[in-house]
């Protein structure tokens, strides 16, 4: 893959960093990715997670995941969605799928964001219900 940030354009004046982003809704089901360079969408996929997996084998998949984006798209940000506090097992498990997103990107040297999901709905939308489907 070549490197997109060589040719974004800079001004006299402007310092700032070309920005690649892999962005996660991070789910035990499924995870839908996006990858934006700069503002421009490059990338998109909803990713079934394997059904019935036990919690390590969700886990491991979430790892290999994020490893096979990270290595292919070379992000500067890695940023996924906050999941809410339940007491459900099924968000439980998610919790620790983000908790292993936030890891493994750390560990890889990217700058991990969690951010809440009706926050970029908001952003992306106009309004922090976004349309499913």
């Amino acid at each position: 893959m070549n490197n997109v940030a060589a040719s974004a354009p800079r001004g006299r004046n402007n310092k700032s960093k070309h920005i690649r982003i892999v962005a996660i809704d991070p789910g035990t089901r499924e995870m839908g990715i996006a990858v934006l360079d700069g503002s421009e969408l490059i990338y998109h996929e909803a990713k079934a997670m394997r059904k019935r997996g036990s919690a390590q084998k969700i886990l491991a998949e979430t790892h290999r995941l994020i490893l096979r984006l990270v290595l292919d798209f070379h992000p500067t940000v890695l940023a996924f969605g906050r999941t809410f506090m339940s007491k459900s097992r099924r968000v439980a498990l998610q919790n620790v799928v983000s908790d292993e997103i936030k890891r493994l990107g750390e560990q890889l040297g990217v700058r991990v964001l969690s951010l809440a999901v009706n926050t970029v709905r908001k952003r992306l939308c106009g309004t922090g219900r976004g349309i499913r489907g």
